[in-house]
């Protein structure tokens, strides 16, 4: 083949792949009903936490303003690690944070539930050297944003389960290298149908079944078989059914993602963000150690207003 020819090969297969990537846009519901719209978030049918667990979780976070540094630490692969980026830099900006909060980006890409399970694994190194770069160490952890799966290799039903198993392990693991966390809040996948049904990392209907893990993880720790010492709770639930809005209006459209279909655009982390940013001022457990408390010092004044404009010439 002469390489005019191969040029017009080549020209060919990518002309391809982009018309295979922007055909899934196509793919604006796949009829799943978000698991917090359904039989949801939590084992009781509510998308709230019992009063018992909630009030539990408050006496933990009220005790973490007396740390000298509180690390709110993200675990999880590429599609967390942009979304919790966008997060840590608006968050750099605010005021009405506790004084002693650091946000560490600890997600690296490619650093996928099996992974974390490893205690011998690079995603631990990275995540360390990231706590480094701000000036914080493994035990500086006190809470942990988790949003981790494995792309969809094999047939579905051993992907889930071996999922499943890698996020459990997971906890053990992340509790051993930071013994100091005190909450774990998590999330769930965003939608997937805009990434390709075969070779796509986190298609349909593994990002919708990877909510229900999440789910069956926190039924085993209500039920005292995994870190029953431990507090767990729901971060935000990230998916939609496409274009399909759930009972708080929320949708995933075709350009929150990028051209693979999986990775979040900046339209997709700058909505992920806000619903963080939104989840930890509000949230009954998280507001509490995210915000500013009794000790901490104010926040600065605001700036004096500015002297108006002068008058225009035409205004008259």
């Amino acid at each position: 083949m002469n390489k005019s020819l191969r040029c017009v090969v080549a020209l060919v297969f990518i002309l391809t792949l982009a018309t295979l990537h922007a055909s899934y846009c196509f793919r604006t519901s796949v009829g799943f009903i978000p698991i917090m719209d359904g039989i949801g978030l939590y084992p009781s049918g509510q998308n709230v936490d019992t009063a018992a667990t909630i009030a539990d979780g408050q006496a933990r976070a009220t005790l973490l303003h007396a740390r000298s540094k509180l690390v709110l630490m993200s675990v999880g692969m590429s599609n967390t690690n942009q979304m919790f980026e966008k997060f840590r830099r608006v968050e750099q900006k605010t005021v009405d944070k506790a004084a002693n909060l650091l946000i560490v980006n600890g997600a690296t890409g490619k650093q996928v539930a099996f992974q974390w399970a490893d205690p011998n694994d690079d995603a631990y190194d990275f995540a360390d050297e990231k706590l480094g770069w701000q000036g914080a160490t493994p035990a500086d952890v006190g809470v942990l944003w988790v949003m981790v799966t494995n792309a969809a290799n094999g047939t579905y039903d051993y992907w889930r389960q071996t999922v499943k198993d890698d996020i459990r392990q997971s906890y053990i693991t992340l509790l051993t290298h930071y013994p100091n966390v005190t909450l774990i809040f998590f999330s769930s996948m965003t939608y997937g149908g805009y990434n390709a049904p075969i070779g796509g990392l986190h298609p349909e209907p593994h990002s919708y079944q990877h909510g229900l893990v999440m789910r069956e993880l926190l039924t085993e720790h209500i039920d005292g078989t995994l870190l029953p010492q431990m507090w767990f709770g729901w971060g935000t639930y990230l998916w939609a059914d496409g274009l399909t809005p759930r009972s708080d209006g929320f949708t995933w459209a075709c350009t929150d993602v990028q051209n693979d279909g999986c990775h979040p655009s900046d339209a997709g982390v700058t909505k992920v963000q806000g619903l963080l940013s939104t989840f930890f001022r509000t949230d009954p457990v998280a507001k509490i150690w995210f915000l500013g408390g009794p000790g901490d010092p104010p926040p600065p004044p605001p700036p004096p207003p500015r002297d108006p404009p002068p008058a225009s010439r035409t205004a008259l």
